[in-house]
């Protein structure tokens, strides 16, 4: 068995463009020689290459695959032209990292699919440790990967990866004539990876719509095998582009449709230049090698020219397919680690990524929880709970019987992923109950949410909390939507909010009176200045503070932010909010104030019903439009951008709400006493509105921006007194 030590040259800037994995990402691992530091001695590696199109088969035979310890897929579509175009130009994209074994030795899945696999067989295979990334990407865009049962592969990709890539031979009006079609004379693609991404055409595949493109899979699905390939290679012609996921399936067939592609583009082309010639608008200087040593273009009948086009045709369609279809046969470098390191497969996979992109806190313990020989990984567990997540909203949430609630699409998981904010806030949540289990007395401190706290938990650690942490973290997430207007994780600017309210909302059967004490802390907390600053020592305070006046070991702990609720100088108090000084209010409360509006019962103006935060498509309108204040003056940008005078009044948190995207866009631009004119009371009371219609449409220049203020300035006090008269409920 060889036995040597790596040694690594730094990538060059085209090379990392082409995928690497991320920059620096071997980090120490690759800087240092393998050692097996358990003995001391160098450990066993392999290097090797192999093909683009072996890579795929075994990836799709399971003889290459994803130990469960590795992140999700997370590349982007900018990520998949770079790398393409890097094999196609034959530019070395980076080694893979493998690792010998069995593949019942990790829970694993296939590259490219979400899913473990159930296990099964014992199989001999490599573990994929580093270039998930780029093997992904590989199969997805040179194979097809939704052969056979399409809907259930479709089902199983990731989001990222529900699509088909084509090449583009006909360049659009103003692009560069990469393949001579012009012409029809290719000389080779210019090392230009930047301009063959450009001609890299990405087509999304949905479950429901467009059946009939011709790069769907369900295209003409009744039809034969050839009678489909000529189908799909004839409508990729039409587009003026080749499909590349028939790179390793059909390849350079001639009845493939990338052929078949070809085929139909250069006879079009070829139509077309005799055409030219015949017109004599041929240019003579372009296609002079159509001439013959000692001829003239005098000599050149039309029989003559077609057969030399037609031959020009045949060469350039036999060189172009050639570079389409080479990828089958690009070499990929690897690096094989020998089944004798399988055991510290998890600690190379860490090592490998202490360079300039780590890996996340929730990669480390995702790693950390394989070690104790889990059949799933972490987040399909973590997955599979959300999806699975009790529909059913409490009626002491809610206020009323049947009210459902879903995480998936607004929180915690977005495009079949878990989102960045819901993991920082599930690995702070795991420790903080991990605590509370060992100690019910517990006092939290910022320690306690800090990286280091999660790292240091073990494999049964996270086995014993990971399912109550992400109860607690989407119970939170569920009473910011139903209760307090949150749409999505986005309008939450202050993130640490969520882990007061998981503590408190943890475990079932959660009593209307804590529910009532937690909304009294939130608006509390957001309509005054106090997250605006030591947001992790205010969190932790604030899940002590709240833990024990649920339990009732002390009175209202919150009372002194109750007086500071719209309130707070330079943050939400009158004069800040009407712009009346030079403070210009911040975004933070701008939001919460939206927030406010839909939770104390907000209506659509042209619904007429109450906006639910989780279910409607939701838009920030502004009740007196931009547009209605360019008859004094401004222009709607210019108004947009102001800073001053009725400009900056008109972009005050007091003068928006959300309102449906169907609503915002059907009012547009309109007067707000000419949408109000006809709507109910019910409809205006509940946005705390109050217009005279006739006066506002009369009013111009000064007169206007005073009416503008009147208007909200009522709409302030108004919000005041139902924020107030809520929190007195509340805390009651």
């Amino acid at each position: 068995m060889q036995r040597a030590m790596i040694r690594w040259k730094t990538r060059s800037r085209s090379q990392h463009a082409a995928g690497a994995e991320t920059p620096s990402q071997l980090g120490m691992f690759c800087a240092q020689p393998l050692l097996n530091h358990s003995t001391g001695a160098r450990m066993s590696i392999e290097h090797a290459t192999r093909t683009l199109a072996t890579l795929i088969t075994e990836s799709n035979s399971g003889q290459v695959l994803l130990p469960n310890f590795q992140r999700s897929y997370v590349w982007r579509p900018d990520d998949h032209k770079s790398l393409a175009a890097s094999i196609l130009l034959g530019v070395p994209c980076g080694s893979l990292l493998l690792v010998s074994g069995k593949s019942t030795d990790f829970a694993t899945r296939k590259v490219g699919v979400m899913h473990s696999d159930a296990g099964g067989l014992e199989l001999n295979c490599d573990f994929l440790l580093d270039g998930q990334q780029r093997a992904s990407t590989i199969r997805s865009i040179f194979s097809d990967t939704f052969k056979g049962d399409w809907k259930a592969a479709w089902a199983e990709t990731f989001s990222a990866l529900k699509n088909r890539w084509s090449m583009r031979i006909v360049p659009n009006e103003d692009d560069l004539d990469i393949f001579g079609y012009k012409q029809l004379h290719f000389v080779g693609l210019q090392p230009e990876p930047d301009l063959i991404a450009d001609a890299l055409v990405q087509h999304n595949i949905y479950k429901t719509k467009g059946l009939e493109t011709w790069f769907h899979p369900a295209f003409q699905s009744m039809l034969g095998k050839k009678e489909r390939q000529l189908a799909i290679g004839v409508g990729a012609a039409a587009e003026g582009v080749v499909p590349l996921w028939e790179v390793t399936e059909s390849g350079t067939a001639d009845d493939g449709p990338i052929k078949v592609a070809l085929q139909r583009i250069a006879d079009d082309r070829r139509e077309e230049l005799f055409a030219a010639f015949k017109d004599d608008t041929l240019d003579h200087e372009e296609f002079a090698d159509l001439l013959r040593a000692g001829e003239t273009w005098l000599d050149l009948t039309e029989d003559k020219v077609r057969d030399r086009l037609g031959d020009r045709r045949a060469e350039w369609i036999q060189k172009v397919l050639k570079v389409i279809t080479d990828p089958n046969e690009f070499r990929l470098g690897t690096i094989e680690l020998t089944q004798d390191e399988l055991p510290k497969a998890i600690a190379i996979f860490e090592a490998i990524n202490r360079g300039g992109s780590p890996l996340t806190p929730f990669d480390l313990v995702t790693a950390r929880y394989a070690r104790g020989q889990s059949t799933t990984s972490l987040p399909e567990m973590i997955q599979d709970r959300i999806e699975t997540f009790d529909d059913a909203v409490p009626d002491a949430l809610s206020g009323s019987i049947d009210r459902k609630w879903n995480a998936s699409g607004g929180v915690a998981l977005v495009d079949d992923a878990l989102t960045t904010a819901f993991k920082s806030q599930f690995l702070q949540v795991l420790v903080m109950l991990r605590r509370l289990a060992a100690d019910s007395d517990v006092e939290f401190s910022v320690d306690d949410i800090k990286a280091q706290k999660v790292l240091n938990l073990s494999a049964s650690e996270i086995d014993a909390g990971w399912e109550a942490a992400t109860s607690a973290v989407l119970a939170a997430w569920r009473f910011l939507q139903i209760r307090c207007g949150v749409k999505d994780e986005g309008s939450l600017r202050n993130k640490l909010l969520v882990l007061p309210l998981a503590l408190a909302l943890r475990g079932p059967d959660v009593p209307a009176s804590t529910y009532n004490k937690v909304e009294y802390w939130y608006w509390t907390s957001v309509l005054s200045d106090t997250y605006t600053a030591r947001q992790n020592e205010n969190s932790v305070t604030d899940t002590n503070l709240l833990l024990s006046w649920i339990d009732g070991r002390i009175s209202n702990p919150f009372a002194s932010r109750e007086d500071r609720v719209l309130n707070d100088e330079g943050y939400s108090n009158k004069d800040t909010l009407l712009r009346t000084g030079e403070e210009r209010v911040g975004t933070d409360v701008g939001i919460y104030l939206l927030q406010l509006t839909m939770a104390l019962g907000g209506q659509d103006i042209l619904l007429g019903r109450k906006l639910n935060a989780d279910t409607d498509e939701l838009q920030d309108h502004h009740l007196i439009p931009l547009g209605t204040a360019t008859t004094v003056g401004q222009s709607t940008k210019v108004i947009r951008q102001g800073k001053d005078g009725v400009a900056n009044l008109l972009n005050s948190p007091l003068n928006r709400v959300y309102q449906s995207s169907a609503t915002n866009q059907a009012i547009g631009a309109r007067a707000i006493a000419q949408y109000m004119k006809d709507l109910p009371a019910s409809v205006k009371s509940s946005l705390y509105l109050a217009v005279d219609d006739d006066k506002f449409l009369q009013a111009q220049d000064k007169e206007y921006e005073d009416f503008v203020r009147s208007i909200m300035q009522a709409r302030y006090e108004s919000l005041r007194t139902a924020v107030i008269n809520r929190l007195t409920t509340l805390k009651q």
